[in-house]
Order: C-alpha cells, then structure tokens, then sequence
C-alpha cells in the first residue's frame, strides 16, 4: 500500500479504508445469514403468520366455494352468488 500511495500516511488511510470496509461486508453477512429472531432488523415472522393463517381461513370459508353469478344477455352480473 505505501508502494502504490507513496507516503505513509496515505498507506495507512488505505489499508484502514480496505479493512473497515470488509468489516462492514462481514457484518452484513452475519445478518443475511441469521433472519430469524427478536432483533429489530429480523423478519416479522409472527406478522407473517398471522396474515397467511387469515389468507388460508378466507379460502376454506364458506362464501369462498361459491362461484360469482354470470348472466349471458350482457346486464349487470348479479351479486349474489351461485351454488357449486
């Protein structure tokens, strides 16, 4: 580094900036590495949960396994739905 800056001080700015910087990327990566938990930055499992749990309780709901009604001479469709 002191070759290619010239100086000592600029060598050692260098070499501080090279090691500071991959220090971050590591840090970075132990986060990625580790999504799961309580921390502020993890992912909201719970959240998550919750909401596919409301998604799959709307598909297996009544109102769900009936089709929308269909009129064929080109009036307003009807809003109540048909049985299956």
């Amino acid at each position: 580094s002191a070759y290619m800056m010239g100086t000592y001080w600029g060598a050692m700015g260098s070499a501080f900036l090279n090691v500071f910087v991959l220090w971050c990327v590591n840090y970075l990566a132990v986060e990625i590495e580790q999504p799961f938990g309580d921390h502020p930055n993890d992912l909201p499992l719970a959240d998550e949960m919750n909401a596919m749990n409301t998604s799959l309780r709307a598909l297996v709901s009544k109102t769900a396994r009936k089709s929308p009604g269909y009129t064929p001479n080109g009036s307003r469709p009807s809003l109540v739905a048909t049985e299956i």
